[in-house]
C-alpha cells in the first residue's frame, strides 16, 4: 500500500542524519541502524522493538491498538537503503517530528492517537546521556569553578562549587579539560572590561572538552566528541553547558591543552592579518608583545604568507625564541625605542602594525606606517600596570591616546582599524569561517598553537601573575586537576 502523506509519521536516527518514516497502516517499519549500533561496537541491531508512551521511548512491545511498534533489524555495517517495506518516500516526510537522543536506535512520532498509560513508563535512557548523575534529594552533583569575586588582584580570583543541571534546546554539556588564559581575563579581573556580569562570576573566553549530554534541537554534535568552545565568558568550570553554536569539533590529533589555546589567541591574529590587513607577500608586519598567546600565533599566520618580514618586540631573554619562530628583527621594548629601530632597518616603516598597547603606542604605530599601511588596535595593555586597576595610568592613557579624522587620513593614504573579539560573540557564521580555515592550517601542519605552561585551577593566581609580568612564551592554560608535570611545563 502506498503511504499518504496524511497518514505518514516521521523518524530520525539522529547523529547520522538519516529521515525516513513510517507507514501508520504497516505498523512495522524496517530500518538499518547501523550507524548507532558501529558507534558502540554492537555487530548487529536486529530484534529490537521500542514503544511511545507520553512522548517517550522504553524498549518492549507496542502498549495497545494506538501504538506503534518498530522492529529495527539491519546489520551494523547495512547502508540506509533509499526505500524500504513499510517506509514512505523521504518527500512525503511530515513536518511533525520528536527528538531522540542521540545515543538510542530509532524513535517512532504518531501524528494523532497517544497510548493509554496505565502506569508511568520509564525513558530508557543510557547514562551517559547525563552530563552528571544526580544526588539523593535529586540535585545534580557540585563541580569546581574559577570565580570572581571582586574586582581587585589576583586573590579576587577564587575556586568554588556550582551545582549544573541539563543542557537545554541547542545546548551542549562539556567536561572541561584545559581552559585558556588571555589577557583580556585580566582586565576583567580589573574591572576594565566592559559587558561584564554581575558579581559573582565564571571568567574564561575558551576551553576545550568532551560532550557529555546533547540538548533537544542539536542535530550535529553527539555524546563523546570532543570540542572547542568560545564565548565571552563563564568557561573556567570543570561543566558547562554552552549553545552548540559556540563550539568546534577538534581535528584529529590535537590535544585538550592546544584546543584551549587556539581559538582566542588564532581568531584574532588571522582576522587583524588577512580580514583588516589583507597581509601579502613581500609585506612587512610588527607586533607587539611577539612572545604571547597572539604574538605566537600572529609569527605562525605570518609564515603562511611568502617572504614576509616580521619585527617582534619582546624583552631580551626571549629573543632567541623569537628568531627560531621566524622573527626577522626582535626588539627589546625596556632598553630600546622600537619605532627608531625599524626605522633603521625599513626607513620607509611597515605594512601593518598589531597594537595591543593603545595610549601613545597607537600615535606611534600609525607614524610607522608606509602609504597604505594599516595599524589595527585590539587591545589597550597599558592600562595594566599592576594587580589593581591604577587610576594614574588610566588618565595617562586616555590623555594620550590616539585620535585622527577622516580628512586627516585622506591626506596620509593611512587607515586605523578595531578590533574585539569579544563584541562579535553572536556573529556565528563569521567566527566559524575563520575557524575551519585554522583547523584547516593545523591539519596541514602549518600552525600549531606553543604552550608556555598549564597549570590547575588552584594555581590560578600564581598562573595570572606569570602572564601578567610577562614571563610567559606562548600560551598559559589552566586545567580543572593538577597537572602530571609538575615543573607545569608542557611539551611543544
Amino acid at each position: 500500500m502506498k503511504a499518504s502523506k496524511k497518514n505518514t509519521a516521521r523518524t530520525r536516527l539522529y547523529g547520522r542524519g538519516w529521515d525516513f518514516a513510517i507507514d501508520p497502516v504497516h505498523r512495522t517499519g524496517v530500518a538499518a541502524a547501523a550507524a548507532a549500533a558501529a558507534a558502540r561496537g554492537e555487530g548487529s541491531a536486529s530484534g529490537l522493538q521500542y514503544r511511545t508512551a507520553r512522548g517517550r521511548l522504553a524498549p518492549g512491545p507496542a502498549p495497545g491498538p494506538r501504538g506503534t511498534t518498530v522492529t529495527i533489524s539491519a546489520a551494523a555495517s547495512a547502508p540506509l537503503p533509499a526505500h524500504l517495506p513499510g517506509l514512505a518516500p523521504l518527500s512525503r516526510l511530515s513536518r511533525h517530528r520528536r527528538r531522540l537522543a542521540p545515543s538510542s536506535h530509532v524513535a517512532v512520532v504518531r501524528r494523532r492517537h497517544r497510548p493509554p498509560t496505565p502506569a508511568p513508563v520509564a525513558a530508557a535512557t543510557p547514562p551517559e546521556q547525563s552530563p552528571v548523575k544526580a544526588t539523593s534529594s535529586g540535585e545534580a552533583p557540585e563541580h569546581r569553578a574559577l570565580v570572581l569575586t571582586g574586582f581587585g588582584g589576583y586573590e579576587k580570583v577564587k575556586v568554588q562549587t556550582r551545582r549544573g543541571g541539563s543542557p537545554g534546546p541547542g545546548e551542549l554539556s562539556v567536561r572541561v579539560r584545559a581552559c585558556g588564559l588571555n589577557f583580556a581575563d585580566v582586565m576583567m579581573r580589573q574591572g576594565l572590561y566592559d559587558r561584564l556580569p554581575s558579581l559573582p562570576f565564571c571568567p574564561g573566553m575558551e576551553c576545550a572538552g568532551t560532550v557529555s549530554a546533547v540538548g533537544e534541537e542539536v542535530r550535529d554534535r553527539q555524546v563523546g566528541d570532543k570540542v572547542m568552545i568560545l564565548a565571552r565568558t563563564g568557561l573556567w568550570q570543570e561543566v558547562v553547558n554552552v549553545p552548540a553554536v559556540q563550539t568546534f569539533l577538534m581535528p584529529e590529533g590535537m590535544s585538550f591543552e592546544e584546543a584551549a589555546a587556539l581559538p582566542v589567541n588564532y581568531i584574532t591574529a588571522y582576522m587583524i592579518l588577512f580580514d583588516f590587513g589583507n597581509l601579502r607577500p613581500n609585506q612587512s608586519v610588527l607586533i607587539h608583545m611577539a612572545a604571547g598567546g597572539v604574538g605566537t600565533a600572529a609569527i605562525q599566520l605570518c609564515k603562511t604568507v611568502e617572504n614576509v618580514t616580521i619585527f617582534g618586540t619582546a624583552s631580551a631573554s626571549k629573543h632567541d625564541s623569537l628568531k627560531e619562530s621566524g622573527v626577522a628583527h626582535p626588539i627589546d621594548y625596556r632598553t630600546m625605542d622600537y619605532a627608531e629601530e625599524v626605522r633603521k632597518i625599513s626607513p620607509k616603516g611597515v605594512d601593518i602594525v598589531m597594537d595591543p598597547l593603545g595610549g601613545s603606542d597607537t600615535s606611534k604605530a600609525f607614524h610607522l606606517l608606509k602609504p597604505m599601511g594599516k595599524v589595527i588596535t585590539y587591545g589597550v595593555s597599558n592600562l595594566i600596570t599592576g594587580q589593581k586597576k591604577n587610576l594614574v595610568a588610566m588618565a595617562k592613557t586616555w590623555w594620550n591616546q590616539f585620535s585622527i579624522n577622516a580628512i586627516q587620513l585622506l591626506h596620509h593614504n593611512k587607515a586605523v582599524c578595531g578590533y574585539d573579539l569579544g563584541n562579535m560573540d553572536e556573529e556565528y557564521k563569521l567566527i566559524t569561517d575563520v575557524l575551519l580555515k585554522l583547523i584547516n592550517l593545523y591539519n596541514q601542519g602549518k600552525i600549531k598553537p606553543k604552550i608556555d605552561s598549564v597549570w590547575s585551577f588552584d594555581q590560578v593566581a600564581d598562573a595570572m601573575k606569570h602572564m601578567q609580568e610577562k614571563k610567559n612564551v606562548g600560551k598559559v592554560i589552566l586545567v580543572p586537576e593538577a597537572p602530571k608535570d609538575e615543573s607545569k611545563k608542557a611539551e611543544n
